[in-house]
């Protein structure tokens, strides 16, 4: 799948920045998945291949590889958990992800029936300790999202990350020399 994603963040002089980057997600479960993130800030990529990640950040100029636990979901969790790795929407690869998602939920509403790009998706509204989120789910065919939003309460400014999903692919073709 593909993601355009929007980052509205407060610099520390106290003005609003918007950032744009184009996201490009291939995986094969259990254990594999390639992600690649170009845009305002970044450029740079990332490989799980049976339990070894690679990042390699042009930006940043950063090379790493690191051992990982087994699937895609535990990998993610622990990259982005322990080492503060930036692997937007990679956790929708995730077998639980269900679980992850509910998992510090303390508030959760159904806001109804609304439009993504002309599509009809149900918009959900959810509240964390950390995070406010909503999700916006085709309300047709495959249920698969259509846009989220994410808002970081605890931090300064209230910065957002908006993201558009397109080109769902759910059997992708991709070789194995990707990953």
């Amino acid at each position: 799948y593909e993601v355009d994603e929007t980052r509205d963040i407060l610099t520390s002089t106290g003005m609003p920045l918007q950032l744009e980057h184009r996201i490009r997600v291939v995986g094969r479960r259990p254990n594999e998945m390639w992600l690649r993130i170009q845009g305002d800030a970044a450029d740079r990529e990332f490989w799980l291949h049976q339990g070894k990640a690679t990042l390699y950040d042009k930006y940043n100029k950063v090379f790493a590889t690191r051992a990982v636990p087994g699937s895609i979901g535990q990998a993610v969790s622990v990259l982005t958990g322990t080492y503060d790795v930036d692997l937007p929407t990679a956790q929708l690869l995730s077998q639980d992800l269900e679980r992850i998602l509910l998992l510090d939920v303390v508030e959760l509403y159904y806001i109804g029936i609304g439009q993504v790009s002309g599509e009809m998706c149900h918009h959900i509204l959810a509240r964390e300790e950390e995070t406010d989120w909503q999700i916006w789910i085709h309300a047709r065919g495959k249920q698969l999202p259509c846009k989220a939003v994410i808002t970081y309460k605890r931090k300064q400014g209230l910065p957002s990350i908006t993201s558009r999903f397109k080109r769902w692919d759910l059997a992708p073709s991709a070789s194995s020399e990707l990953f």
